[in-house]
């Protein structure tokens, strides 16, 4: 006889819901370290730039310099091309694979549905992100929505605009 067929049909239902009301028993990352792993992920994403940067600045001291389209398109353009591509590999796989991005992992959070289960991509990718950003351009509403998303965080349950668009949570890794 198997262990499920020697349960007691008749047990009351169990559930394990956390203080904030999440069915999930991870505990939610904290404001300072979002905003941690927020800038940190500003700091690396300027970090595969710079190299780029760098050599188009370098470049526009030159006297005989081309033009800044010219120079665009030049080495420096491509440095920050190859530069947006690394990151954006490392940052597709990272988000695909643990639902982090650098700075999150470096933090030791990580983006969850809601009822704790792994976030795919698509979701963190568009819904989190893409939504959020096109409200944002909207005229004059864009504004209130980009700072309404921030400002949701100071709610009890530490959810943006973009994680309740999502359905996602931050949590800690």
């Amino acid at each position: 006889m198997s262990a499920s067929a020697s349960a007691n049909p008749y047990q009351a239902p169990e559930s394990n819901l956390s203080p904030s009301g999440f069915g999930h028993a991870t505990e939610l990352a904290g404001r300072g370290t979002r905003l941690a792993a927020s800038i940190l992920d500003g700091l690396f994403y300027l970090a595969f730039m710079l190299p780029g940067i760098l050599v188009m600045l370098l470049g526009m001291e030159n006297p005989g310099a081309a033009t800044g389209m010219e120079m665009f398109a030049g080495a420096g353009g491509l440095m920050i091309l190859a530069g947006f591509v690394a990151w954006a590999v490392i940052t597709v796989r990272l988000v695909a694979d643990n639902g982090w991005t650098l700075g999150k992992r470096a933090c030791s959070i990580r983006v969850v549905r809601s009822d704790g289960s792994d976030a795919s991509l698509g979701r963190i990718f568009f819904h989190r992100n893409v939504i959020i950003n096109l409200l944002g351009m909207i005229p004059l509403v864009g504004a209130f929505v980009s700072i309404g998303n921030i400002l949701f965080i100071f709610g009890e349950a530490r959810r943006c605009l973009h994680d309740r668009i999502a359905d996602t949570i931050v949590v800690q890794a």
